[in-house]
């Protein structure tokens, strides 16, 4: 979003050690998107439009995500 403040702050990354060979593996809860507090919804729409948009300006170009990764 140009001219615009970013919608995710950055934040520190937590490394976490890989479960044990054998071990359960995790499973993570879907949230309620109801739940959600109204602003965090509309941050996640913008954030989908803007990943719609990067797509589409990629293929327009003849690239893709990877590629473009690849390249740094």
């Amino acid at each position: 979003m140009r001219g615009q403040e970013p919608l995710r702050r950055e934040k520190e990354v937590t490394r976490h050690a890989l479960p044990a060979p054998g071990a359960a593996p995790q499973v993570l809860a879907v949230p309620d998107i109801a739940r959600l507090p109204r602003a965090q919804r509309q941050a996640m729409q913008a954030a989908g439009c803007e990943i719609l948009e990067c797509y589409r300006v990629l293929q327009k170009g003849g690239l893709n995500i990877v590629g473009e990764v690849l390249r740094g």
